[in-house]
Parts: C-alpha cells; sequence; structure tokens
C-alpha cells in the first residue's frame, strides 16, 4: 500500500495526492509533538503561542496564525498572540461587530456556527482581505473557537497560501486544536484560582489578584464622590519572557519584585497594587481625575526605567508598558478592565516602553 502510495508520477514528480498526504502527516506530527509539551507550559499564553509557531515553523504553506481571548459577547477582536511572516497585517488588526464582520468568520464562529475556511483572492469584496492576497499570497482562511461544548474562550486563526488548504488537511485537525487551547486556558484558570487564594502575591507581596478584585468589588459598590470614580492602570514588564529565558526564573522573579517596589514607592496608601497574573500588574488609582492618568502613567513608567536594580546576571535593562484609562461613575469593572487592557495591547504594538491612554467610549 504505502509503495503503491509514494509511487512517482509519470512525470517523475510525487503526486497531487501523495503531496496532500504529506502535508495532512506533517501537520498531524507537528501537533501531536507540540502538544505533548502543551499541558506543562504555566503560562497559557506562552503554551498557544509554542503551538502557533510549531505550525508555522512546520509548513511553508502557513503565512500566518493569532489567537485571541474572549467571550462571546465581544464587540472588539484584536489578535494577542501573532505568529508568522505576515504579522504585519495582524498586528494592527482589530475587527469590530458590525453588519458586514457578523458574515465574516470570527464572528461567525463567535455566533455558534460551524467552522468552514473562507477563500481569499485580490477580488475579494472586503479590503483586509485583498491586503493580504497582494502582500503576502494567501488564498485561504480558516477560524475556529477555542471551546468546549458552550464555554467559549476565544479564537484562532490561520491564514495560507494555498487555495482549499484547511479542507485538504482537515478541518477537523484544527477544531481538535482549538478544544486543547481550551482545555490549556481551564487548566491555568484553576492553578491561578488556587494560587491566588491567598491575599498575597508570594512573589512581589502586593496584593494577589483574588484579594485585589474584593478590595475593588468593595469600592465599587460604594457610590463615588465625584464624576470620575479614578483611574485604571494595567501594567506590563516588557521583555519578561526573554529575562526567564536568558537570566531564568529567579532573575525573572527579582525583575518583578522591583518593579512591585518601585510601584510601591510611588503610589500612594490608598491605591490598589496588584500582581494580576505573570508579567502583569493592576493598579487602581482611586477619585483621580482623567487628566491625572497620562501624567501618573507617564511617571511610573520613567522611574522603572530610571531606577534598573543592578543585579548579577540581569543582561536587560527593566522597561514597563501602561495602558491606562479614567473611570467614570456609570463604568463597571469590566468594561474599565477591558479598556485598558486594549489600551495595555496598542502600548506593545508601539514598540513597548511607552503609555497608551483610553478614554471612555473610545
Amino acid at each position: 500500500m504505502f509503495a503503491r502510495l509514494f509511487q512517482p508520477s509519470q512525470s517523475g514528480q510525487p503526486s497531487q495526492e501523495v503531496l496532500e498526504r504529506a502535508e495532512q502527516s506533517l501537520m498531524a506530527e507537528t501537533l501531536l509533538r507540540a502538544a505533548s509539551q502543551l499541558l506543562a507550559q504555566r503560562d497559557p499564553h506562552a503554551a498557544v503561542e509554542y503551538m502557533c509557531s510549531s505550525i508555522v515553523n512546520a509548513t511553508p504553506h502557513i503565512a500566518l496564525v493569532w489567537a485571541w481571548f474572549g467571550g462571546a459577547e465581544a464587540d472588539v477582536i484584536e489578535p494577542q498572540i501573532v505568529v508568522g511572516p505576515a504579522s504585519a497585517y495582524a498586528a494592527s488588526l482589530q475587527i469590530k461587530r458590525n453588519f458586514l464582520t457578523e458574515l465574516g468568520p470570527a464572528y461567525r464562529v463567535l455566533n455558534g456556527r460551524s467552522t468552514h475556511a473562507f477563500e481569499v483572492s485580490k477580488t475579494s469584496l472586503f479590503a483586509p482581505w485583498r491586503d493580504l492576497a497582494y502582500r503576502f499570497a494567501v488564498r485561504s482562511v480558516l477560524v475556529v473557537p477555542i471551546a468546549n461544548g458552550d464555554d467559549e474562550r476565544g479564537l484562532l486563526a490561520l491564514y495560507s497560501t494555498r487555495s482549499r488548504y484547511f479542507d485538504m488537511v482537515g478541518i477537523g485537525l484544527f477544531d481538535v486544536l482549538g478544544q486543547l487551547f481550551h482545555a490549556v486556558l481551564r487548566q491555568s484558570r484553576k492553578r491561578a484560582e488556587l494560587e491566588t487564594d491567598s491575599q498575597q502575591d508570594v512573589v512581589t507581596g502586593l496584593h494577589s489578584r483574588r484579594h485585589a478584585q474584593r478590595l475593588i468589588d468593595e469600592l465599587w459598590r460604594s457610590p463615588p464622590e465625584q464624576e470620575n470614580r479614578g483611574v485604571l492602570l494595567l501594567i506590563d514588564l516588557d521583555e519578561f519572557k526573554r529575562i526567564n529565558d536568558t537570566c531564568g526564573h529567579p532573575m525573572g522573579d527579582l525583575a518583578l519584585r522591583h518593579v512591585a517596589q518601585v510601584l510601591q514607592k510611588n503610589l500612594r496608601r490608598s491605591d490598589v497594587i496588584s500582581r494580576w497574573g505573570g508579567d502583569e500588574f493592576l493598579v487602581w488609582l482611586p477619585a483621580l481625575s482623567g487628566t491625572s492618568a497620562m501624567t501618573i502613567a507617564e511617571q511610573l513608567r520613567v522611574r522603572v526605567a530610571e531606577s534598573t536594580p543592578a543585579l548579577e546576571g540581569l543582561t536587560t535593562e527593566l522597561r514597563i508598558s501602561i495602558g491606562a484609562t479614567p473611570v467614570p461613575d456609570t463604568d463597571s469593572f469590566v468594561a474599565a478592565l477591558d479598556r485598558a487592557d486594549r489600551a495595555l495591547r496598542r502600548a506593545k504594538q508601539n514598540g513597548r516602553n511607552c503609555v497608551v491612554v483610553a478614554r471612555p467610549g473610545a
């Protein structure tokens, strides 16, 4: 059977059927190999990025893979993990929910419709797809849910330079990948719930995420004294993965601890300062006006940059990116957090080591 399968065609070249089966086998083997290390990763985003990189590195036919984490009610989808030669396309991609995008693959999947591949060409009605076809020779797009049943956690999008590539390899294979990503995120959430059950983060000494959430919930139940509840900051330690990879995890912990100390030194006792997860910090500044958001955030960014510790073995200066937003009295915490998170992602896209302020309603 195998001898017949790999027999060359009359032209001396492998037949199209042979090439397609080889691509199917290659992709299946790639996913299996990567999956063997997936669940061992403590950082769910790093685990998903590792798998996406494995897919791109395995075949020249995948030009781009990106992932987004969120729920079905989302009004805006922006890639949070981007890998592949066509990364420049996804770096500024923002899919807003409207009549046209509801017909596209991303919102079709979020709305619970079955997964199927979309063909892309230079004559596509959707302008970004024409751009993909012209700049990166993309011919086929597949978006699969990161989900298990009704429990939706996000989307995985793949772009191929071959027409009908995903039909050839098998869409079911990528559906299973979405379920695997869901399992990773679910496992990480359970682990985080156990680790943040105490009031204090063991690495930085700051409030744990769960305790900070309790404090903020209590503050939110009290009627605000002004039209503005305050200012919310999300802070990310730039290049933290590189610090861990090149200097070791103990040095990474020291870097997190140092940033925490800078925040504590430069903020008020009444402010809520929390290690929100991984290399991310959340700061709640109650009773501050919106005009203070950029000033305070920029001060913190400069303080960290100026106070890089002389830690033996640290091969890079510490820098932070900040997403800031003023919070009116009509805002829920979830809405403010989503706005600050999107601002933080923009700060990273702008080259890191900067501040982006998101105004309410933006």
